[in-house]
């Protein structure tokens, strides 16, 4: 995840881990993160994109994060 980085991983490969676990993540949590990782959104495009308040993007993403991390740490053994 660009913010922290993961293990030992380069951030091509976690960019490839990240991608491929998004499908497991509801549709507004995989939606939030792929914007804001992947497209540097800010958080109001974002809200505006998804119909939902810009505070709502913000608690979506940062809950996402959380599961995301689980996952990976889960699957791939990455300490992010």
């Amino acid at each position: 995840m660009t913010e922290e980085g993961a293990g030992d991983c380069t951030q091509g490969e976690c960019a490839c881990d990240v991608a491929a676990v998004l499908p497991q993540l509801p549709s507004p949590a995989a939606d939030v993160l792929s914007y804001r990782l992947f497209q540097e959104m800010p958080y109001a495009e974002i809200a505006g994109l998804l119909g939902i308040s810009e505070n709502s993007a913000k608690v979506i993403y940062h809950r996402a994060r959380a599961k995301l991390r689980k996952i990976l740490e889960e699957a791939y053994g990455y300490e992010v």
